[in-house]
């Protein structure tokens, strides 16, 4: 049971990142150098995570071994895709990375 919401947890605190990092990157450019390197730890470890995630549990989810090293980049590969994969792919991207950061997967 624990094993579960460890994983939830991982996967939420993963998504919670990537929003940080969609806020952080659309404004970037007028961000104060100070506050850039407090948001470089966040990046940092939202993109282990990311790397992490894609080279195991995205794995499981997607059933096959990973050719990129993000899952962003995985999904990419897949949009196009008229199978499973690709519904799956496009409904991540449009669910949960678009909203935040306009054509992400892209």
């Amino acid at each position: 049971m624990w094993n579960l919401m460890y994983l939830i947890g991982y996967i939420y605190l993963g998504w919670i990142l990537f929003i940080a990092y969609a806020a952080a990157s659309a404004q970037w450019s007028v961000l104060p150098k100070s506050i850039r390197a407090l948001l470089l730890p966040a990046g940092l470890l939202g993109f282990g995570m990311d790397v992490i995630f894609n080279w195991t549990l995205a794995n499981i989810l997607f059933l096959e071994l990973p050719s990129t090293w993000t899952l962003t980049q995985r999904m990419h590969n897949h949009l196009l895709d008229t199978g499973w994969r690709g519904v799956m792919s496009r409904w991540i991207c449009k669910n949960m990375l678009d909203a935040f950061q306009v054509h992400h997967c892209e």
